[in-house]
């Protein structure tokens, strides 16, 4: 089963990752903090007009949350990215869910006593040379 991949992002695609906005809005400065679905937090910041007398709220608002949104073009633009090369490198369509299955699939069967990035990296390493590798076997049995 193969899922259309998506190769772009869409503002659709970055306003889906943002579960919650704050705003911190001083006498000129606007801090805007958007909240992702994993938890992460990004700012943006608007210093405010120059000029005290010029300074909008909301202008600050919209300001600040424009150049926290720039940020998370940023992360997701990278998480695309990575994903379509992790597809590149191991040569077959691979969706999030079904990648997520096999690293569930590497937790499961190391058992959660694995720590360490390199490990987890090293063990998931193999359970995907695994997967190709099996699948590789199943294609030639196919084709006998």
């Amino acid at each position: 089963m193969t899922d259309n991949i998506k190769t772009s992002l869409t503002i659709d695609d970055i306003n889906a990752v943002i579960v919650n906005e704050n705003y911190i809005v001083s006498d000129q400065a606007t801090i805007c903090e958007l909240v992702l679905k994993n938890g992460a937090k990004v700012i943006g910041i608007n210093y405010g007009a120059i000029d005290p007398t010029r300074h909008s709220p909301e202008r600050g608002k919209e300001e600040a949350k424009k150049q926290a949104l720039e940020k998370v073009w940023e992360l997701e633009g990278y998480l695309l990215r990575q994903k379509l090369q992790v597809m590149r490198v191991v040569k077959l369509p691979m969706s999030t869910s079904h990648l997520a299955a096999m690293v569930l699939e590497a937790h499961n069967s190391k058992g959660s006593h694995m720590t360490g990035t390199s490990n987890w990296a090293a063990h998931i390493g193999r359970t995907v040379a695994l997967a190709l590798h099996n699948r590789t076997l199943s294609q030639e049995i196919k084709s006998v």
